[in-house]
């Protein structure tokens, strides 16, 4: 992957002026570009009901074949594990990294 027009304005932004602005107007267009890939996807999934239903089944199948997978590598020693990694609040250290990842 080369990096894309986003990093090179993020970067160039951070080192001659501010990096809010383009923090700011990077947030913006991506809601913007969001919202316009959602609204063409609706009218495709309106417009072709077969492709709906073939991205209901493909996602659940992929849903399956993910828990099956969990299921089977599943051990007690992860549980240990991860009841001994918790902070002073209760939760683990995990879900803050992720949270703020």
């Amino acid at each position: 992957m080369s990096p894309g027009p986003s990093l090179i304005l993020v970067a160039q932004t951070a080192m001659a002026k501010s990096r809010i602005e383009a923090s700011v107007g990077m947030g913006i267009g991506a809601t913007i570009f969001a919202i316009i890939v959602s609204e063409g996807l609706f009218v495709l999934l309106n417009s072709v009901p077969w492709v709906y239903l073939g991205l209901k089944v493909v996602g659940g199948s992929y849903l399956c074949f993910l828990a099956l997978k969990m299921w089977s590598s599943s051990n007690e020693s992860v549980k240990a594990n991860m009841m001994s990694n918790k902070t002073s609040n209760g939760l683990p250290k995990m879900f803050w990294a992720g949270l703020f990842t």
